[in-house]
């Protein structure tokens, strides 16, 4: 048997680029176990120089931070990317060749024969993403969040390994006072290591009104870190937007406000760098963001930020804390795998109803992937929630809104998934968890208080009250469409409703008619990509 030849296509170098020592391609930086900050052609050189895959592989698991690799050694190829998928990696078995790729658009352009996976675009209209290996077009596949891919070239095996997972079988036992100091002293390792990557350079913390900003903020504070500007976005006078500027006064950081209007927006359906971008951000996978797009366009186009700035956005600081626990009803003792797949179907599967031919069909799927996922016998129910929602809606939803900082020529940093912080809350006790007690205690003892940044009005709501609105929310779905202006403000704070207003204009332009779904500002994008995606694989 002839073996295989491999094509790679490394396209995207923009904000991060890819490197290439020897036989090693990768994107991104890491903290190494004894501390070492590695970056561009020093990450190259680090596993360019480990001559032995399963050492290459033992690298990957310890390493600390946001990468994609590509090794060639001997007979294998391997792929990896980091436990929250920052940098995509796609690939594709065609014809006794590997295609392997970080753009979509490139394999479709070289595979031959590509159609659209149907399934796969129910799923996707309805989530904002595609989960599992798959990607919406049949025969191309994803490297998944926290996986390795060994490829031998002597044939098409492919060996896959979740090298990473967030499932545990054990808490700690400690008390509640001890946890808190112990949480306390990684948030200041996670400030220090955060300094250290920034390398001297200007750092744009994407402030809201929210908490997991704004200890971002403080930890940067702390350290010591000066070269720092608070970046706030969306309609002038929001509350949000007020409770920005309040915490940027407060420590004494400059503070930028993009204000959202029809002027900023206009015409973006039109733009040849937005059909760009929005290729480059969904990558056959995942739902472009836009909420982000046009503060950070404004910036770059006016020169308003350093070109080597780097953002800090604060991902899913909330969802280590635990509030999908009281949102989404987590429970601490065990669960069915039915109880566990119904659960992700209720919660997760929200923008756009999926089709009756394709329920069944995509409940399976639910459980496809949680089995595949399924690598620790005992674990608690809830970690295996945890652990499906990080592979799945963190990696491909919420992490990978950051490519527009990607896109316009920015580096970022995730803080939130330092390996050792996420270590920590993956084994904090369930009902520290729970309404974010922990995490929340922490925050405002430890860094609020310090810096005069908890206001009175800021009373977190009981679980209760919680769940109440949580529940409410879900009545809202299943209302009828034309009721929804009594629930759907039009005056959103981020101009949600104008921005993908101009998705359907853009669509009834050409003779499609999209509506929103579910009360859903989101179920509109997803709507305009697929039409988009389908019409591109016809032709």
């Amino acid at each position: 048997m002839k073996s295989p030849e491999i094509n790679t296509y490394l396209i995207f170098q923009k904000g991060f680029t890819w490197h290439t020592k020897g036989a090693c391609n990768v994107k991104g930086y890491l903290f190494t176990p004894d501390g070492n900050f590695l970056f561009g052609e020093e990450l190259a050189a680090y596993f360019s120089g480990i001559h032995d895959i399963e050492k290459i592989k033992s690298a990957i698991r310890t390493s600390n931070g946001c990468f994609s690799l590509i090794v060639m050694h001997h007979d294998v190829c391997l792929l990896a990317v980091d436990p929250v998928r920052t940098f995509p990696l796609l690939y594709s078995f065609n014809k006794n060749t590997l295609f392997i790729s970080d753009s979509f658009d490139t394999l479709l352009d070289k595979v031959n024969n590509v159609a659209l996976n149907m399934e796969a675009a129910a799923e996707f209209m309805a989530t904002g993403y595609v989960t599992g290996k798959e990607t919406l077009c049949k025969g191309i596949k994803q490297v998944q969040a926290g996986e390795m891919i060994i490829f031998k070239t002597g044939g098409e095996e492919l060996a896959e390994e979740f090298y990473h997972t967030y499932q545990t079988d054990t808490v700690y036992k400690e008390s509640e006072e001890y946890l808190s100091e112990e949480l306390g002293r990684i948030f200041d390792n996670v400030g220090q290591r955060l300094v250290t990557s920034l390398q001297g350079r200007h750092a744009i913390v994407s402030l809201s009104g929210g908490y997991d900003s704004r200890l971002i903020a403080c930890m940067l504070k702390s350290a010591g870190y000066h070269d720092v500007t608070c970046l706030t976005y969306g309609r002038k006078d929001c509350p949000d937007m007020l409770i920005a500027e309040k915490v940027a006064e407060k420590l004494d950081y400059p503070w930028l406000f993009v204000e959202y209007n029809d002027e900023l927006i206009k015409d973006y359906t039109g733009d040849t760098g937005f059909h760009e971008y929005y290729r480059f951000a969904a990558n056959g996978v995942s739902m472009f963001y836009l909420q982000d797009y046009f503060a950070v366009k404004y910036l770059k186009e006016n020169k308003i930020i350093p070109e080597d700035a780097i953002f800090v956005p604060g991902h899913t600081g909330d969802f280590l804390a635990g509030t999908n626990f009281v949102k989404h009803g987590l429970k601490p003792g065990p669960e069915s795998p039915e109880k566990l797949a119904g659960r992700i179907w209720r919660s997760k599967y929200i923008f756009c109803p999926v089709p009756c031919r394709n329920r069944a069909s995509i409940k399976n799927r639910i459980h496809r992937t949680l089995a595949e996922k399924r690598v620790m016998e005992g674990a608690f129910s809830y970690s295996i929630h945890e652990d499906w929602d990080i592979k799945e809606k963190f990696a491909k939803f919420i992490v990978n809104s950051a490519r527009i900082y990607e896109w316009f020529g920015y580096e970022y940093r995730l803080p939130f998934w330092d390996d050792e912080l996420a270590g920590f809350f993956r084994q904090v006790p369930y009902d520290l968890k729970k309404n974010r007690k922990l995490y929340d205690a922490v925050l405002i003892d430890s860094y609020f208080s310090r810096y005069g940044v908890n206001f009175p009005v800021e009373i977190r709501p009981s679980a209760r009250v919680q769940r109440d609105a949580y529940i409410k929310s879900r009545i809202k779905r299943s209302l009828p469409q034309f009721i929804k202006p009594v629930f759907l403000n039009k005056k959103d704070p981020i101009f949600y409703y104008e921005i993908t207003r101009e998705l359907q204009k853009d669509m009834e332009r050409n003779g499609i008619r999209i509506r929103m779904c579910n009360h859903s500002f989101n179920s509109l994008i997803v709507q305009w990509y697929v039409e988009k995606l389908t019409k591109e694989v016809r032709e």
